[in-house]
Formats: C-alpha cells, structure tokens, sequence
C-alpha cells in the first residue's frame, strides 16, 4: 500500500517548486519592462542599491526616496515588484512571499 504522506510531500514540494519558478518568471519579466536595457545593464536614472542588513532596492529614486517602478528583495526571501511614491509601495505592484505565493494588486 502506497504512503500517501510521501505522496502528498512531493505533491507540495512540486507546488512550492513551480511558485518559486513563476516568482522568478514574474520578477525577471517587470525588470525587463521596466528597469533595465536590451543589454541587461540598469537604465539611466536606476539604481541597485545593496543594503547592509542583505536588502536590496532597484528602481528610481527621488530624494532618496524609492519613487515610481522598483524592486525590494527583502532579507527574508521575500520581493515587492511595483510602483512605489515616497518611499512606500502606492499603486500596481507584486508583493511575493519567499514560498513564492503572492499578492498582487
């Protein structure tokens, strides 16, 4: 007789797999659009700021303030890909769990 809790580990470990692979799909795609040239290098008036706490911001900013399309990878794992005014997220945007799961809105 089969286990099943194998069976239903590797079922959600697959799940967890494909959400994993389509965050990155996701990221790499509003990167494409919107932050970086035909060649891969940041577009004029971007920055990739590496922070020492092992965050990371790529998008615009303004006043030192993160404004307009960017990308924060948090510490955790998890990303926000979207709109940002003032230093906080307003508008469109992907908040994506380290798991891969993801709220958009």
């Amino acid at each position: 007789m089969p286990n099943r809790n194998i069976s239903s580990r590797e079922d959600n470990s697959n799940y967890r797999t494909d959400l994993v692979m389509d965050r990155d799909r996701l990221v790499n795609k509003f990167k494409e659009q919107h932050l970086l040239t035909s060649k891969g290098n940041v577009r004029a008036g971007m920055i990739d700021n590496k922070y020492i706490d092992g965050s990371r911001y790529m998008g615009c900013l303004v006043h030192n303030k993160r404004e307009g399309k960017g990308i924060y990878y948090y510490q955790n794992g998890d990303i926000y890909a979207g709109d940002w005014s003032g230093d906080i997220f307003e508008g469109y945007g992907m908040y994506i769990y380290a798991s891969g799961e993801r709220y958009e809105g």
